[in-house]
């Protein structure tokens, strides 16, 4: 997203500074081949490929990219203004304390959540993933194994039974209450799945080739306890009521798919801006407030405490930014990608969202 953004910026004359640590981005993480990109394929199809292809594309229209951390985001004030209008963005190189800039672009992405046990790290790329849609073809006609138990899980397992021969949800509790109910019905009702209750996983476990090969189990403190009643698809209404008692056991499986959610990476922007969830925003027609108009932005007002620079960033339920098209509540603040979306999480709508953003910016800073 940041460098779509950061092409459509430079092409549009606006000087963009792309401000990131060399070894970041959630493309550059992905140890396997992008092969769902398109126009990119062959030896460039990987997430550092791509990454390289658009940073040598961006480079060449003009973009400026300094690698570095931002540390915070805020309101610029110059005694020289009426109206603060420009962005401090601070940097942790102590050389480079900060830019200023008429407009910023938020593309941090969102962190899957992970499961911090023996052998994710060392595996993700090689059998352990976040992502089914990117990743899952890679394991077509064998068994996979999908952890979790709200909406990402459940979607992750169906799309996983159209190319793997099995899947197994591994899920701590004892139902699906988290996840939509049309969604837990599928899976329950899935031939090609089956629901371990009660269980988490103690490690992951690689062959010879420094592949996943299995995964281990054992039984939360919740697992019921005595001798088994039955399985877990003869539970009622989508719970383990009647389920076995599990008991530790290793699960042969050729991938793992983590989906227990995302933090959205904000946490620089919290540092500089008060924030409030749009809940407590929105009309009670559960519209979204409108936020500014014409060039100038503006922002959606919240009640409690003191207010930073009269201006409050707000965030839905999940912690995601919320915007309309791509800008935030603050003025002059855009977003763009998997900060801001929580639902597609794919390179490519993060590029489509990066270009709408430059785009918005130009149209907010020609205002």
């Amino acid at each position: 997203a940041g460098l779509s953004a950061a092409i459509y910026a430079a092409r549009a004359g606006l000087e963009p500074v792309v401000v990131a640590p060399q070894g970041g981005g959630q493309l550059l993480g992905k140890g396997v081949d992008v092969e769902n990109y398109p126009g990119v394929a062959g030896p460039a199809a990987t997430g550092r490929g791509i990454v390289e292809l658009m940073r040598r594309q961006a480079v060449e229209v003009g973009a400026r990219l300094v690698d570095e951390q931002v540390l915070k985001v805020a309101r610029f004030h110059s005694p020289a203004e009426k109206e603060a209008s420009l962005i401090e963005v601070v940097l942790k190189d102590p050389e480079r304390t900060r830019l200023l800039a008429q407009s910023v672009i938020v593309a941090t992405g969102a962190e899957s959540r992970w499961l911090g046990v023996a052998g994710e790290w060392e595996l993700r790329g090689g059998g352990v993933s976040s992502c089914a849609t990117c990743d899952g073809f890679l394991h077509r006609g064998r068994a996979v194994v999908v952890v979790g138990g709200g909406d990402a899980a459940m979607e992750d397992a169906l799309v996983l039974t159209r190319t793997s021969g099995k899947v197994t949800v591994l899920h701590r509790g004892g139902n699906f209450s988290r996840a939509a109910k049309i969604l837990a019905q599928k899976v329950l009702n899935h031939p090609k799945i089956e629901v371990r209750w009660h269980v988490e996983v103690a490690a992951f476990v690689a062959d010879d080739q420094k592949k996943l090969s299995a995964v281990k189990i054992r039984p939360t403190e919740s697992a019921p306890k005595g001798p088994p009643k039955g399985t877990s698809k003869g539970a009622p209404k989508g719970t383990s009521e009647g389920a076995a008692a599990e008991k530790a056991f290793v699960l042969p499986c050729s991938g793992a798919f983590v989906a227990i959610g995302h933090d959205p990476a904000t946490a620089f922007l919290l540092q500089g801006f008060k924030t409030q969830s749009k809940n407590e925003t929105s009309s009670s027609d559960g519209e979204v407030p409108r936020i500014g108009g014409g060039g100038g932005g503006g922002w959606a007002g919240g009640s409690g405490g003191e207010k930073p620079d009269g201006e409050v960033l707000e965030l839905d339920e999940g912690g995601y930014l919320s915007t309309v098209g791509t800008r935030t509540s603050i003025r002059g603040l855009f977003a763009a990608g998997d900060v801001a979306d929580p639902t597609y999480r794919q390179a490519i709508t993060s590029a489509g969202d990066g270009a709408k953003a430059a785009l918005d910016v130009e149209k907010y800073l020609g205002a």
